[in-house]
């Protein structure tokens, strides 16, 4: 298993052990208060074709199936989903499955740091500062 893949194992755990870590600390009473996330996980609603196709996305990212993860991928990241939205960036950051493209990377980049991704908005903010002092 390359660095890449490795990586990219890493992002997912810490992921899901960010979200097992915040549902365990809210009462019942706290998350009826809460809005719905715009992609609920999947525990909450196995039923959701959103939710299948970010799962079945992630895995087949994990295999290298590039191709078929960006088909997978593309509608929930369009939808606000921030594990999407970070593979996207990632595929367009390598040229896995798309063309390498600094544009769709930066796009999808910020996409993630807007939906409150803390790595995304550090690259973010490097990137943007390395524009301003080449200018």
């Amino acid at each position: 298993m390359n660095a890449f893949a490795v990586s990219c194992l890493i992002i997912v755990a810490a992921a899901v052990v960010v979200f097992l870590a915040r549902k365990r600390s809210t009462t019942p009473q706290q998350r009826q208060a809460e809005p719905e996330p715009i992609a609920a996980p999947a525990t909450e609603n196995p039923e959701s074709p959103l939710n299948d196709a970010v799962r079945t996305g992630v895995r087949a990212f994990m295999k290298q199936h590039y191709e078929e993860a960006f088909e997978l991928l593309e509608p929930p990241a369009r939808q606000g989903n921030l594990k999407a939205q970070q593979l996207l960036a990632k595929m367009y950051y390598a040229g896995h499955g798309v063309p390498a493209d600094r544009e769709q990377y930066l796009y999808w980049l910020k996409r993630a740091a807007d939906n409150g991704d803390k790595p995304s908005k550090a690259k973010v903010k490097k990137i943007e500062q390395g524009r301003t002092e080449a200018h």
